[in-house]
């Protein structure tokens, strides 16, 4: 299956929740050839580059969530403009890895998404390492399949992207959604990263 690379509303709402979940490091210069950091998330804070930094596991990543790999080099500050050049690039190519993931064609957009949000967390293949979560997403069963990425080491180690892709991946039930709730639990607002 190859991806279309035409922006409807689900990629727009995708992006945006993957850049949320990224994040960058925003800089502004002092004026005396330093810079200071403005933000660590997705809202700039007054900086105008982004700047190299190591994630969570110590990997060198640039712009939005992009591993630097050993043969690629990036300057140590990023423009926005290329920043966001680079994650569009980016999105393509996971969104294209995540349609090959085990119950694709059976998701609605939300699953989708929370699919196309793993591949640009975890990689392309990553459910190879996840055959519960295999078995049910290609029968259908997405409330199994997010059980299954909850009952994760993944789960404990991203936390509120945890929380949002598995509220994504879960059937929907559009009444229990506009009020908060998701199989009558507490879930979050993404945009605004409040908890209901």
């Amino acid at each position: 299956m190859t991806v279309e690379k035409k922006k409807d509303e689900n990629d727009l709402i995708a992006m945006r929740e993957i850049r949320n979940h990224e994040g960058a490091t925003w800089v502004a210069s002092t004026g005396d050839g330093k810079w200071d950091v403005t933000s660590r998330s997705y809202d700039p804070g007054g900086g105008t580059h982004l700047m190299k930094y190591p994630d969570t596991r110590g990997f060198m990543t640039v712009g939005y969530g992009h591993r630097v790999l050993p043969d690629e080099e990036f300057p140590d500050l990023m423009t926005p403009g290329e920043a966001e050049e680079l994650f569009q690039k980016d999105y393509w190519k996971h969104k294209e890895k995540a349609s090959k993931t085990p119950g694709w064609d059976k998701a609605s957009p939300r699953q989708r998404r929370a699919m196309i949000n793993l591949a640009f967390n975890m990689g392309g293949d990553w459910h190879k390492g996840w055959p519960e979560f295999t078995e049910a997403a290609n029968k259908g069963d997405f409330e199994k399949a997010a059980a299954e990425l909850v009952d994760s080491e993944w789960y404990d180690q991203v936390k509120n992207r945890a929380v949002d892709v598995v509220n994504l991946m879960r059937p929907e039930e559009p009444e229990k959604l506009a009020m908060g709730y998701q199989d009558g639990g507490l879930i979050r607002d993404i945009y605004s990263r409040k908890f209901f």
